[in-house]
């Protein structure tokens, strides 16, 4: 993420205090998130209404569902080449990817080597 403030870009994390499905951040670029898993289809569906950057930390299982079908068409997705472990017990049970738009080459791309 530093890097991408080098380069002169206004990156948005950290949405506290914001009702982030129904208000727009001030003054941003790009979007980088995790947001609630309970309501992901959501935040991708708002993310892409905002006409802009962003790369959003969801479970894999978002492409399992037939809703993604309305954004998937502007969503390109880096996966991990393991899963992370939130938790810090060594057991994750659920793999995530980076859901984006407008910063990979390709609709798919499958990270390699260690995180």
């Amino acid at each position: 993420m530093h890097h991408l403030m080098d380069a002169g870009l206004k990156v948005v994390w950290d949405l506290v205090g914001l009702d982030a499905l129904t208000e727009e951040p001030k003054d941003y670029d790009i979007i980088i998130t995790n947001p609630p898993y309970s309501n992901k289809h959501e935040w991708l569906q708002r993310a892409v209404e905002l006409d802009k950057p962003f790369a959003i930390l969801l479970p894999v299982t978002t492409l399992g569902v037939r809703r993604c079908q309305i954004w998937m068409d502007d969503v390109d997705v880096l996966f991990l080449p393991k899963r992370i472990d939130f938790t810090g017990k060594k057991a994750p049970w659920f793999a995530v990817a980076w859901f984006t738009r407008r910063l990979l080459p390709d609709k798919m791309i499958f990270a390699t080597g260690a995180q």
